[in-house]
Order: structure tokens, then C-alpha cells, then sequence
């Protein structure tokens, strides 16, 4: 199906800002952007500190970690373990479009010469070894082929405690999540709570989600897994986790909590 023009399998999911446009990984530290949209173009919005255009990007654009200025990371030196924001960047009049990577969400350095960009399009990964975490972008939405470790071994329980979602998933974005946990005990069931925030009553009913009646399995086993869209606003402040009773640590079935990140969409 189509709307003014637009195939609407291309865009659904992906921010107001752009239409059309396809990400795809092409190396470790290599992204490429491509027109899926009306014949084969994207749309993309940028503005500058007085005026907004659209800009119809007909040709593929790459963005490598290992370039500095447009068509790379905008300032500083490539990161471990650390995600990046995507934005398509122009000079006047929406002349030699380019991608740029910044860890800012909000206020990549510009290039020289370059005076409008985007609100941010995109989104990577990039793990330990400084190589970009391969995605597939479905329906704008990224899915990571190899999950992105937010935390093991999650044992807080006398207070929410933090897991920074900043390396796997942007602000302003719904994080999918896969989630697994067993308490130490075999007698004594548990629950975990996940929350937005860290301000709400400790062990009261408030939590966005329960990892409910979490028990040790008897072989060890990790536990029945869960899966969940969740909300971030900001990804290094907005996902908090609790215990609810101590679950105990070591022995031959130590308790285990641990959250992956599948993927994300922008909100």
C-alpha cells in the first residue's frame, strides 16, 4: 500500500523527521543508508539555526567510525562500548548530504561548511572490540543480529538499581528487551521489578514490569525468559531494576538475573 507516494512497509516505525530512508550494517565500522522510499529516494528534515528544508537523498551514503568530519564521527576519537547517534547533515541549500556519527543526541559538532542537519535518524552500537554490533533495519526499527549485554549477575534488592541502556539503544526510543532470572532459594518464590524511574516506593506496586514468581529451577536452569517493549527517554537514566528479597548468591545453582538488548525504535 501506498501513501503520497510512500511505500508505508519502508517508513512505519521510523521518526517524522525522514521517510524512506533503509540502514544497513556493511562492515565493523561501516553503516549504510539507502533510498527505500518513492523511487528509491529518502526524505530526510534538517534545519539550521534559521530555516528548515527537506532534502531528497537519491544515492547511497556511508558513515565510517574511521573517518573524521561528514561521512564519519564528528569529533574525537572512536569508542568502546559505546553507542552513537546518526544524523544526516547538508550544506546551504541542501547541498553534499552526509552522515554523520555523535555520541551527542542533540549537538553533534558540524563539519565545516556544513549548517543543517537532521534530528537524529539512526542509531549504532559499538561493543568492546570497537567493531559496530551488525543490525537489520526492520521497518525503521533496528534488530541487533547478536543481542547487546545490559547486565549480569543484576542483584540489587535494597534499592532500584541502575542498568545504563546508553551502548545498545538512543534516547527517546522503545527498547526491546530479553530478560531471564532465577533466585538461589528452590523454596522461597521472588519477584524483580523494572521501572522507568528511581523515585517510586521500594517493594510497593509501582513498576513498568514484574519478572513474577522467580524461583531456582532444580537443574540450574536459567528460568523461564521474558520479552518487552520498553520505554527510554533518556538511555543512560531510564531503566531501573529491585529484588524483592535478598536472592542469595554462589553455590553450585547461584541465582542469575540478566538483560539483553534485541533492539530499539525511535520514538
Amino acid at each position: 500500500m501506498k501513501f503520497n507516494g510512500i511505500n508505508d512497509d519502508t517508513i512505519r516505525g521510523q521518526r517524522f523527521s525522514q521517510t524512506g530512508a533503509k540502514f544497513a550494517y556493511t562492515d565493523a565500522a561501516t553503516i549504510t543508508m539507502s533510498g527505500a522510499g518513492s523511487d528509491s529516494k529518502a526524505v530526510v528534515i534538517v534545519k539550521s539555526s534559521t530555516d528548515t528544508l527537506s532534502v531528497v537523498v537519491a544515492a547511497d551514503l556511508t558513515c565510517a567510525l574511521s573517518t573524521s568530519g561528514a561521512g564519519g564521527l564528528d569529533t574525537g576519537s572512536e569508542a568502546s562500548d559505546t553507542g552513537y547517534y546518526v544524523f544526516l547533515i547538508t550544506k546551504p541549500f541542501g547541498k553534499l548530504p552526509a552522515l554523520l556519527y555523535s555520541l551527542s543526541p542533540t549537538g553533534p559538532t558540524m563539519p565545516s561548511g556544513y549548517t543543517y542537519r537532521s534530528d537524529p535518524i539512526w542509531f549504532i552500537s559499538n561493543d568492546g572490540s570497537s567493531n559496530i554490533i551488525p543490525f537489520i533495519d526492520v521497518n525503521g526499527g533496528c534488530f541487533y543480529t547478536d543481542p547487546v549485554t545490559l547486565g549480569t549477575d543484576l542483584f540489587g534488592y535494597s534499592a532500584w538499581t541502575l542498568v545504563d541502556c546508553s551502548p545498545a539503544a538512543p534516547d527517546n526510543s522503545t527498547m526491546f528487551i530479553y530478560g531471564y532470572s532465577t533466585s538461589k532459594s528452590t523454596s522461597t518464590w521472588n519477584k524483580i521489578r523494572l521501572h522507568t524511574n528511581d523515585s517510586d516506593a521500594i517493594n510497593a506496586n509501582y513498576e513498568s514490569f514484574r519478572f513474577k514468581d522467580v524461583i531456582r529451577s532444580a537443574n540450574g536452569a536459567p528460568g523461564a525468559p521474558a520479552c518487552l517493549d520498553f520505554p527510554l527517554i533518556d538511555a543512560s537514566a531510564g531503566l531501573y531494576y529491585q529484588w524483592q528479597i535478598d536472592p542469595g548468591s554462589g553455590g553450585s545453582n547461584p541465582p542469575r538475573f540478566s538483560l539483553y538488548c534485541r533492539g530499539w525504535a525511535l520514538s
